[in-house]
């Protein structure tokens, strides 16, 4: 089937535009000055949003969001408790191996000590913050996965 958009999982409530017009009636309101136009915000506020990431992964620190929480990488030993036979249901499948070789070979991390990265959001309690979720661009989570296999030197929080 050609020529079929893809719709979203979940619509997004608010957008840069939606953004932008806020901040364009309150900057008029307050200060009484035009504010930028909306190409150049949106500039901004790609690069602000770009610094965010390159300080989450290569710096391995913490993004605060004021009333929102935080935004980390978090390392996780999948079910070290269990032995391999039980665990290996958790673990993803190595596709491209795995047809290969015709039988299932699982993604180990050996190269990282076994250990599975992701982006966490340790949320705040106010109202209504579980019905949120993070779901990080398509181009970070590829970044992640270029770090960690390699720049051995960055290690992030457990």
């Amino acid at each position: 089937m050609t020529g079929l958009k893809r719709i979203n999982n979940i619509p997004a409530d608010y957008v840069i535009e939606d953004i932008y017009k806020v901040y364009k009636k309150t900057s008029i309101a307050n200060t009484g000055e035009y504010p930028v136009e909306y190409s150049i915000y949106h500039k901004i506020l790609c690069e602000v949003h770009k610094m965010m990431m390159d300080k989450i992964l290569l710096e391995s620190k913490d993004i605060l969001l004021p009333y929102i929480g935080s935004i980390r990488i978090k390392k996780k030993y999948p079910h070290s408790s269990k032995p391999f036979e039980e665990r290996k249901k958790y673990i993803p499948k190595d596709w491209v191996a795995s047809k290969k070789a015709g039988k299932w070979i699982y993604e180990t991390n050996e190269h990282r000590g076994g250990y599975h990265y992701r982006f966490f959001w340790f949320k705040r309690l106010i109202p209504n913050i579980p019905y949120y979720t993070f779901k990080p661009a398509r181009t970070n989570k590829r970044k992640l996965a270029f770090l960690l296999k390699n720049k051995p030197a960055i290690d992030y929080f457990e």
